[in-house]
């Protein structure tokens, strides 16, 4: 309820202000301008150094404006000029409390306040200041001078780093930042707070790098702490700062000398060319391990003491150890000089001169051991191994007979190691040798002899393989397989792929694919995942026609690699070898497609069934379906000529020639169809063209008998437009009694890729019919692979010509047909049925083309029979017998000329009862040019 209370007071309150506002608008306007003369006129005057003057000015502006904020803060700016810091004090409140934004008089305060050492209050205004501009540097400086003078020293430390971090290029800041650090870690470091005055050092290095004090003053309050570690790290940071600073360097040089590091030091030196000092701190070190070498100490007790076995024994094994050889030689022979010689000292010289690599002496050595003790073990273990040489090296030379020998020499060796080498070089020996018998003997007694005999089996193996005996082969390493652990058997498993594979390539390049399919079952047993043993064995089910099993093992892949496409696509090319509906697989391998689009099997199986799919929906009239599967195709595959050519083809259905032209142009024939294609895109470059001119000159003669010879012209034009033609035209006759001359117009279109249709109207004066009117559409079904099937109905008043006689002057009729197109044969079949003077009368025509490169060029036949003569000898009105026997048969050829020009040739026959019961022959012959442009 207060608080209801309290929003109707405010807003009568605003209401009360609005209208008192409203009123005193223009006062409030002349008042405001005098106060701007005011204030301006004394801050004029306090510039110029008139002080009392300005005051004036002021004292009589508060007269007449007492709550102008701006007029008490110049009072107050006034009374801080004179110090009296009182008076400013309470003019600069009073300026705030009428305007708390008055940013000046919060200025002129942070001085008084200052002044009159009042810092606390001095803070509190700049904080108010900052909260308006927080980024005048200037005023943040300014707090931090208050916070020192307050003596609060970290918190203007703090406020001092802080301010130089946000502003890290200004100088004057970093130097004042330095200088804080600077004094306080000095304070610390008289204090004795060592940690505190080198965690302050790092900031000043890290802040000025290029300072060298500061490096060394870290470096020196690390050695005042005793880390000398870190003296050294430090040191080596300020020497890749100032690599030939002498100070930096002696440093460096005297911790490394503190530290006894004298490897590191030496280094150091002589990296630096300080050869004096090199001089002096290699004598240094030579000194320091000169006291602690038991080499100098022992050889002195043997030059006192030489039959000393003990020291014999350590200056000798260190001259070895340092291969020292000659020189181990020396003490070796005079202390055999002083004690004798024995075996044991035959096998140090031994060791010597194997060092030595002197071969020749081991070789003599250790024969003359082992001759000399033939049933010491030591001595036969190192004349195996002489042998053991011996036969590597005869292997190397490819001496392998020579090897052999000494590989059998080995394997009498009672070390089992040694002896399994010597079995195993035999076995490799004979391996080089290409005697794969005896290799394959020497593992059976390698494995009779040896208690190590894993992965024999994979070598037996590699024989068999060698030898042809292939079931052998796998029969070996199935047996390792089947012994080895579950880790073992996933490392050995790729080389039996690899077996598997060299035996199934075997037979498959000789052709014996029933014998590599077997091998690849039993590969598959032992190994039911294996990529490519699975792919072996659907192309080579495919192979002996047994196509279920291909799909059986394609499921297979797809079940155990979901993620690999591989699977998927043979799945999906190979049904589309056998499918007549490629819808769902289209569907498949593109998703393949989408989700690796540079997947080369992918993308040429997505070729291959994107074109037979679109040529599916070309058979079937879905011509834009087709253009969109094609267009899509190419957004993946824009480069292929084979996607090109097929999007040509449906353009052509379409009658988009010009396109189609474009297209069907990146196919590339093989030289036999190469003539046909060219006359085939000339074909398509002439239907491109929108206009044509066709003329026509048919001679038409009866039996010898009637002795009658009629002539007809006809020129027509054409004019192609995307989905409609139009044609006018004029027919010419002459004949005993006159000439006759008949006008038409067509018009045909095309409605959608299912639906056209065309119509034509004909006028003539004489000898054609008087008026012609037809009209027919045409729809596509999907029957037989695609037909077009049409339905007319035509009008025709006759002339009544005394050449002529029929037995009405008007017809009626009905025309339904079906025609069958493929890109060679094009078949048409026609049913006219007619209506004159009460009188039905029909006729069957069928019309064949083949199609030699284009449906420009061709060779074609037609025949028909019927009551009535055929459509066109109607419109001619050639002859009227009706309700009689006709028959008619012709042929014809057409061609392209050249690349715009078409002309064809035609005859036809036509046979039909006389009136007086008398059979008479008709006989046409038709001449035909087209030009397109």
């Amino acid at each position: 309820m207060n608080r209801i209370k309290r929003r109707i007071s405010n807003l009568s309150i605003l209401l009360a202000f609005s209208l008192a506002s409203s009123f005193s608008y223009a006062q409030t306007k002349s008042v405001e301008q005098d106060k701007g003369d005011y204030v301006t006129l004394a801050n004029k005057e306090f510039n110029n150094g008139k002080w009392e003057t300005g005051k004036s000015i002021l004292d009589k502006g508060i007269v007449e404006n007492p709550n102008d904020s701006d007029l008490h803060m110049l009072l107050g700016k006034y009374y801080h000029h004179l110090k009296q810091y009182d008076k400013a004090r309470y003019e600069l409140n009073k300026a705030i409390e009428i305007t708390p934004e008055n940013i000046d008089a919060k200025h002129i305060l942070v001085n008084v306040e200052t002044e009159t050492k009042r810092y606390s209050s001095a803070i509190c205004y700049v904080n108010e200041i900052l909260e308006v501009s927080p980024y005048l540097k200037s005023l943040w400086k300014k707090k931090i001078h208050l916070y020192e003078l307050q003596g609060n020293q970290v918190e203007a430390d703090r406020l001092r780093k802080r301010l130089f971090q946000i502003y890290p290029n200004d100088q004057e800041l970093k130097k004042d930042y330095t200088y804080s650090i600077e004094v306080e870690a000095s304070k610390n470091r008289i204090s004795g707070d060592i940690d505190k005055a080198i965690s302050l050092n790092k900031e000043l290095v890290k802040n000025s790098p290029d300072n060298l004090e500061y490096h060394l003053v870290l470096i020196n309050d690390f050695i005042k702490g005793g880390d000398t570690p870190n003296a050294l790290m430090y040191t080596e940071r300020a020497l890749a700062v100032f690599p030939h600073n002498s100070t930096l360097l002696n440093k460096k040089i005297g911790i490394l000398a503190d530290q006894k590091n004298y490897d590191v030091l030496l280094s150091f030196l002589q990296q630096n060319k300080l050869s004096k000092q090199y001089d002096y701190y290699v004598l240094e070190a030579a000194r320091h391990a000169k006291l602690n070498d038991p080499f100098t100490l022992y050889s002195s007790v043997l030059s006192k003491n030489p039959r000393n076995e003990e020291a014999f024994n350590y200056v000798f094994n260190q001259l070895v150890a340092e291969q020292q050889y000659e020189e181990a030689l020396v003490y070796l022979n005079k202390f055999k000089s002083s004690n004798g010689n024995s075996k044991k000292l035959a096998l140090k010289e031994l060791q010597v001169y194997t060092r030595l690599g002197n071969q020749g002496k081991v070789s003599r050595l250790v024969k003359d051991l082992h001759k000399e003790y033939p049933g010491d073990k030591d001595v036969q273990d190192n004349y195996y191994r002489i042998m053991l040489g011996e036969a590597k090296s005869s292997m190397q030379d490819q001496q392998y007979d020579k090897a052999i020998v000494l590989w059998q020499t080995v394997t009498q060796s009672l070390d089992r190691e040694i002896s399994d080498l010597g079995y195993l070089g035999l076995y490799n020996a004979y391996l080089a040798k290409g005697d794969y018998s005896s290799a394959l003997h020497t593992l059976g007694n390698y494995e009779l002899n040896s208690y190590n005999t894993e992965q024999v089996g994979f070598k037996k193996a590699d024989l068999y393989f060698k030898l042809h005996n292939y079931n052998a082969a796998l029969t070996a390493y199935e047996e390792e397989l089947i012994a080895s652990s579950a880790d073992q058997r996933a490392h050995y498993i790729s080389g039996y792929e690899e077996l598997c594979t060299a035996i199934v390539k075997k037979y498959n390049e000789d052709f014996m694919y029933n014998e590599s399919l077997h091998y690849v079952k039993r590969w598959l047993a032992n190994d039911p995942n294996n990529k490519t043993a699975l792919v072996y064995a659907a192309n080579l089910s495919t192979q002996v026609n047994k196509q279920q099993d291909a799909i059986k093992y394609l499921e297979q892949g797809i079940n155990a690699y979901p993620d690999d496409i591989y699977f998927k696509l043979k799945l999906a090319d190979y049904q589309g070898k056998v499918t007549e509906d490629f819808a769902e697989i289209y569907t498949s391998v593109l998703s393949q497609v989408i989700a690796q689009p540079y997947h080369q099997l992918a993308l040429s199986t997505y070729e291959e069934i994107s074109e037979k799919y679109a040529l599916q929906l070309m058979k079937q009239n879905q011509t834009d379906e087709a253009i969109c599967i094609l267009d899509e195709t190419l957004t993946y595959l824009p480069n292929s000529k084979i996607i090109k050519y097929t999007k040509g083809l449906v353009l052509e259905k379409q009658k988009k020639y010009n396109e189609a032209r474009y297209y069907q142009s990146f196919y590339e024939p093989s030289l036999l169809e190469l003539d046909q294609h060219k006359k085939h895109l000339e074909f398509l470059g002439y239907k491109s063209l929108k206009n044509d001119i066709d003329l026509q000159y048919v001679r038409s003669h009866f039996d010898e008998e009637s002795g009658r010879d009629y002539s007809i012209a006809s020129a027509n034009y054409t004019r192609h437009a995307l989905n409609n033609s139009y044609t006018v035209g004029i027919n010419y006759t002459g004949r005993e009694a006159g000439r006759g001359i008949q006008g038409h117009f067509d018009w045909s279109h095309q409605w959608s890729d299912k639906w056209s249709s065309k119509a034509d109207v004909a006028l003539a004066d004489a000898y054609f019919p008087k008026f012609v009117i037809n009209g027919s559409v045409f729809r596509d079904f999907n029957v037989l692979g695609g037909m077009e099937f049409e339905l007319g109905a035509g009008y025709r008043i006759f002339q009544k010509d005394k050449e002529v006689e029929n037995s009405s002057d008007k017809m009626f009729n009905i025309v339904v047909g079906a025609t069958k197109e493929t890109e060679q044969y094009r078949l048409n079949l026609k049913l006219n049925n007619f209506f004159s003077g009460g009188e039905y009368m029909y006729n069957v025509a069928l019309n064949a083309k083949y199609f030699l490169s284009s449906s420009k060029h061709y060779i074609s036949a037609m025949a028909g029979v019927g009551s009535s003569p055929d459509i066109e000898l109607i419109d001619y009105q050639l002859y009227d017998t009706f309700s009689v026997l006709n028959t008619n048969v012709g042929v014809g050829y057409g061609t392209l000329l050249f690349k715009n020009v078409t002309g064809s040739i035609a005859g036809t026959w036509h046979n039909y009862k006389a009136n007086n019961a008398e059979y008479k022959n008709f006989y046409n012959l038709y001449f035909n040019i087209n030009v397109a442009f």
